[in-house]
């Protein structure tokens, strides 16, 4: 084990808002040896506790490396709570800045098992809190959202900010001041306009 290295991983995620207990809870590693050095490990873990998918995120480039599989999982999905409101955010870091029921997409875009799992789920409220350059995304998500009858609410980002930079404070203060978006606001393009 490279401890110096080590060292610099945690002071890294430490910047990130991510503190010892984050680290524990989501079981953050980092690779020491050959060509993924200096990459820190993030896995997810499925519903019953299956490794799922891992994003490393190399400390020395800032770059993402995510495996050449298709991103068709439930993401962190042992963390979420399918009955309470669930946030939807893009990354890992945006989930554990949210820390609570944070739904990563990975991206911009629900896949089919995320879709499913909203369908399926008890939760009646979504909270999407995607960088504020996705609005066509948060368009196409409310829109899906509202036809399987949940209330949506859109939390307005700034564009160069997502949850993870904003930190669980400042986050959580603009979650509560989020908009829900009715279905008439999709029905008359005023959902375009509020954001």
């Amino acid at each position: 084990i490279d401890t110096a290295l080590g060292d610099k991983c945690i002071k890294y995620l430490n910047s990130r808002g991510i503190n010892y207990n984050d680290i524990v809870k989501y079981k953050i590693g980092y690779i020491s040896f050959g060509d993924n050095i200096g990459n820190i490990v993030i896995p997810s873990y499925s519903s019953t506790g299956y490794l799922n998918y891992y994003v490393l995120k190399n400390i020395i480039t800032g770059r993402y490396i995510n495996p050449k599989h298709p991103k068709t999982q439930v993401f962190l999905d042992i963390f979420i709570n399918w009955d309470k409101p669930i946030v939807i955010v893009e990354g890992m870091f945006d989930a554990m800045a949210v820390r609570d029921n944070a739904l990563p997409l990975l991206g911009k875009i629900m896949n089919r098992r995320i879709k499913n799992k909203i369908l399926r789920s008890k939760s009646d409220t979504f909270y999407i809190c995607l960088d504020g350059d996705a609005k066509d995304s948060i368009i196409s998500m409310s829109k899906y959202l509202l036809s399987i009858g949940k209330k949506v609410f859109t939390v307005e980002l700034p564009n160069d900010q997502d949850p993870s930079s904003l930190g669980y404070t400042k986050v959580w203060e603009m979650l509560n001041q989020s908009k829900q978006i009715s279905q008439r606001d999709v029905l008359y393009g005023f959902l375009s306009q509020c954001l």
